[in-house]
């Protein structure tokens, strides 16, 4: 099975140096706790609301750091609107996770 994946959009949130394969290969921070929240919600015309949040160092000051609308058509064919599809994906770099939950608003 193949599959494709689409940056819906892209806005940096961690302050540093930028990108360097030699010199500065990773841009989110070592030994660092981050938060991660996201929402997710249909809407009435059919379309889904993205919206993303972190939490820098588990401090309790969630900031929203990127969001998207998924129409069906501008990153690939159809939305994905029904309940059950939800996972973490990491490149390049080993990661733990701690508390991941999903809870239905």
């Amino acid at each position: 099975m193949v599959c494709i994946y689409y940056t819906m959009t892209y806005k940096p949130f961690i302050a540093g140096p930028k990108y360097d394969l030699n010199t500065n290969p990773n841009l989110i921070p070592k030994n660092v706790w981050i938060g991660l929240r996201s929402q997710i919600i249909n809407n009435p015309d059919g379309t889904v609301s993205i919206k993303f949040w972190i939490d820098q160092g588990r401090t309790g000051n969630w900031v929203l750091a990127a969001e998207a609308i998924d129409d069906g058509k501008t990153y690939g064919k159809g939305v994905i609107s029904i309940p059950g599809y939800a996972g973490l994906r990491t490149d390049f770099m080993d990661v733990k996770f701690d508390d991941y939950q999903m809870t239905k608003l």
